[in-house]
């Protein structure tokens, strides 16, 4: 009887033993359950501010988009009005031409007029 009450105790110990590592197990399990869930948690948190980051660099470039619409507009007016700036230029240049040989050409009416007229007097007198 003893060493059945013997065995029986050594049981029993190996027993309670084999209750305390298996405590221990599930303590050591639990908290691992926590660290991964506030690791889950961190890992959620930054895929939010991911997500949002995207959102407003979708937001940027949509805008940049416009403003370079807007930029070649501009510039489409300005190479209009560039055009048509060019365009008068060779319209007065064109204009000066014409006033340059009118002009030359009075001169030479004038030189004519100038020796008519001298002849005129030199019959007269």
């Amino acid at each position: 009887m003893k060493e059945t009450n013997s065995d029986f105790q050594m049981g029993s110990r190996q027993a309670v033993n084999q209750m305390k590592k298996t405590h221990s197990n599930f303590d050591e399990q639990m908290n691992v359950v926590e660290e991964t869930s506030m690791i889950f948690t961190k890992i959620s948190t930054l895929v939010g501010t991911i997500a949002l980051s995207i959102s407003t660099i979708n937001s940027e470039i949509k805008e940049v988009a416009l403003t370079k619409d807007e930029v070649i507009y501009v510039m489409a007016g300005i190479a209009s009005a560039s055009e048509e700036v060019s365009a008068s230029a060779e319209e007065q240049l064109k204009a000066i031409r014409t006033v340059t040989e009118s002009s030359e050409q009075l001169m030479e009416l004038s030189i004519d007029l100038k020796e008519v007229v001298e002849r005129f007097k030199l019959e007269q007198a």
